[in-house]
This record gives C-alpha cells, structure tokens and sequence, in this order.
C-alpha cells in the first residue's frame, strides 16, 4: 500500500488532549451540577469515553446518564466551560504523537490537519500547545461544513492538498474518524494515544469500525510514504 497524503485529527492525534479534556470536564462537570443541587461525581472512565464530543454535549449525555434534565442548564453550563477552557492548555501542558514531529519532516509537506474543532479552539490550542506552525493547512469544521463522522473535512483537506482520495489516508482515534474516513473514500488508519487506558480494547474498537490498520507510533507509516 502506497499514501501519498496523510491527513490528521488532532485531539488524540497529534495532540494527546482528551486525557486533559476528560479530566476537566469531570471537574467542570462534577462542580457544576453540586451548585445545582445534584451530588454527583463523574467518574474519569463515562468522561473518557465521550472524546471527541462537543462539551455541551458531553454536559448533555451525562445529565441523561445520571437523570438528570439537562436543558435548564446547558446554556449556563455552557458558557462556564467557554471561560475556564481558554486557559486549560496553558495550565495542562500536553505531549504529542508518539515520533509526530520526525513522521512530518519526512513526508514532505504531502500532509494535512481536519478537525472537529471550530477555528477559534483550534487557533487557541495550538498557539498556546506551541504546534501553531506544525501545520501549513489546517481545516477546522466551521459551516458549512459538518462534523464528523461525516467526510466534509477530510475532502476540503483533500482540496486544499490537490489530491485524490485513493491516494490519502486519514488518522484519527474514534469511530467517527473511522467512518469519516471510508465516507471520503480514503485509508481510515486508527490511532491509539498513549494516555488509552486499555490500548487493545481501543485498537479493536476502530479495527471493527473498519481501520486498515492500527497504530501508536507514527513512524510505523513510514514503510507506506
């Protein structure tokens, strides 16, 4: 198999964030329904395995999983979260991809970022992370494209790189990455994140979504470049 163009998700990814994000929202989260009136406290694991979720609608899931009505206080929730994030990167410093930087410098500009993420977090995280110039083209789902597990960013990325999809690969860490990928008609190729807990349930989970294959170090793609 020969990939001429990779394109990355990045929470999970290129970014080893959702272990920051599962454990500030179970804190947000915990804190938040207390001044409510709801003593409860969210365990780490429900968190974790809601990555790649908006935190409104982590905040929304686990007020039915506990039920609770959620809808008198979303937009408040909501607002809570939008102030305290700006900052969580700066006080939670986080590692990248196993070997990122040394995959990147030898593919020769031939590689992509598509998120989930709206352009305002993405420019916030990664100027504070420091990877703001890692990226030459970055596409952040903003209208009208849509989120994941639908293909829109992955075939804007692909746009913007001039390539064909039988020619890319896209790498995320979820199932809706995986689905995405096969949407766009490219290599889905998972990626399973160091801070995984149980790395072999995870790599199975995106295997059975339909992975080529699985991967935790990104220099395992080099035989493919």
């Amino acid at each position: 198999m020969k990939i001429n163009y990779f394109i990355f998700d990045f929470d999970g990814v290129v970014a080893d964030t959702e272990d920051v994000f599962a454990k500030f929202d179970c804190q947000i989260i915990s804190e938040y329904l207390a001044k409510a009136g709801f003593d409860h406290t969210i365990p780490y694991e429900e968190m974790r395995g809601l990555a790649g979720i908006p935190g409104e609608e982590k905040f929304c899931r686990i007020c039915h999983n506990h039920n609770i009505d959620p809808e008198p206080l979303a937009e408040s929730f909501t607002k809570e979260r939008t102030k305290r994030r700006k900052s969580l990167f700066e006080n939670h410093p986080v590692s990248l991809g196993k070997n990122l930087r040394q995959f990147l410098a030898q593919i020769d500009g031939r590689f992509a970022l598509a998120t989930n993420k709206e352009k305002h977090k993405l420019d916030n995280d990664i100027k504070v992370m420091g990877v703001d110039a890692l990226f030459p083209t970055m596409v952040s789902c903003d209208p009208p494209l849509r989120r994941k597990p639908e293909p829109d960013v992955i075939i804007e990325a692909m746009k913007r790189l001039n390539a064909q999809p039988k020619k890319c690969a896209y790498i995320g860490d979820n199932v809706s990455d995986i689905k995405a990928a096969i949407a766009a008609n490219v290599t889905p190729i998972g990626f399973v994140i160091d801070s995984v807990i149980d790395k072999e349930a995870h790599g199975t989970k995106l295997k059975d979504a339909g992975a080529a294959m699985i991967i935790s170090d990104f220099t395992d793609l080099l035989p493919y470049k």
